[in-house]
């Protein structure tokens, strides 16, 4: 899989809405104008091999397939088993046209695990990162969701791309990866160590030196959750010791490490 799925994704709601409807639209990244948002949506929940996805449409976008306004009902609960079905129907081509993309036209397996009527925005808690889309045809604009779970998030980006420093997604309304991000993970510095005879641990008192095998030029070696992060130097911040990093792991290895 590669770094484009995003744009796998937009295109697979492209082809699939606009055979469907057989009308000319735009899906553009969402600018967050609650102005404009559903109070209805569908949403269904996929997996693929060990991922986790979620695509949500507004109601409206069933209108664009079914030829009628269906937002002009009060309640998404009034809709219809065929407007339900087709809601379901978009869904499902949208996701297996998104996974053809991606695997070059191969068959592939997947499971639609649940879904869902709402008549209120989800907080998509359960999921890592959330892409929000919106999807103008004339003046029908509705929104689009897709939500991925952190196995999806380490198989679909390539570490070493700066995809996610450079796409302005809108990530930061998502609980779950705020929450994540701010979790505090225990850190500690190894000075050095040495091993020496039970006898002479017994004997120890104060003012005793110990020598350590450490070299005082060598750097310093820093762990993350008991696990082997970074290399560094002493130095002073502010009356206080502090650690300078001059080496470090990287960003796929700290994604294994947060496992």
């Amino acid at each position: 899989m590669t770094n484009s799925f995003l744009d796998s994704f937009l295109k697979a709601c492209e082809i699939v809405l606009k055979q469907l409807s057989d009308k000319e639209l735009s899906i553009k990244k969402s600018e967050k104008d609650k102005n404009i948002l559903n109070n209805s949506f569908l949403m269904a929940n996929f997996s693929y091999k060990n991922m986790n996805f979620s695509i949500l449409i507004g109601s409206k976008i069933i209108s664009l397939v079914l030829n009628y306004l269906i937002y002009d009902k009060e309640n998404i609960s009034e809709l219809n088993n065929i407007d339900l079905l087709t809601g379901k129907d978009i869904l499902n081509d949208i996701f297996r046209k998104f996974l053809n993309i991606l695997n070059n036209n191969k068959y592939n397996d997947y499971n639609l695990n649940s879904f869902e009527i709402l008549n209120t925005y989800p907080d998509f808690n359960k999921f890592y990162l959330l892409f929000s889309y919106y999807v103008y045809c004339n003046k029908l604009v509705d929104k689009i969701d897709l939500a991925i779970d952190f196995e999806a998030y380490k198989n679909l980006y390539s570490i070493n791309d700066s995809m996610i420093q450079n796409e302005k997604i809108d990530t930061y309304n998502n609980k779950t990866l705020d929450t994540f991000m701010n979790m505090k993970l225990p850190l500690r510095v190894k000075v050095g160590g040495c091993k020496i005879p039970l006898k002479e641990v017994f004997n120890l008192n104060l003012g005793y030196i110990m020598q350590l095998e450490q070299k005082v030029d060598e750097p310093l070696e820093i762990f993350v959750h008991d696990k082997l992060f970074a290399k560094g130097k002493f130095v002073v911040v502010n009356g206080v010791f502090g650690i300078k990093i001059i080496e470090i792991i990287n960003k796929k290895e700290r994604l294994d490490y947060i496992k």
